[in-house]
């Protein structure tokens, strides 16, 4: 569509992602959109908890698209260092 796509958070809930650390940006053209976390951490390894290898985090979005459009979610690409 020519209008913009409109994503907004409306609730962010889980172990890995605490209260207004999530954010998403729409690209330019209206065919993704990217959610970034910056205080989601996962740990594996000597002397880490179990439950820091488990994190989660879960998002309710709003999506207000265009009149006469629909959407759905194609693909997920997961990223992290």
């Amino acid at each position: 569509p020519t209008d913009r796509i409109v994503i907004d958070i409306a609730t962010v809930n889980g172990s890995g992602c605490p209260r207004d650390t999530a954010a998403v940006a729409v690209s330019q053209d209206n065919t993704a959109f990217t959610v970034t976390y910056s205080q989601y951490l996962a740990q594996v390894g000597g002397g880490v908890p179990a439950t820091a290898a488990r994190r989660n985090c879960q998002l309710n979005l709003v999506v207000h698209v265009p009149h006469g459009f629909t959407y759905a979610i194609a693909s997920a690409d997961y990223r992290g260092y």
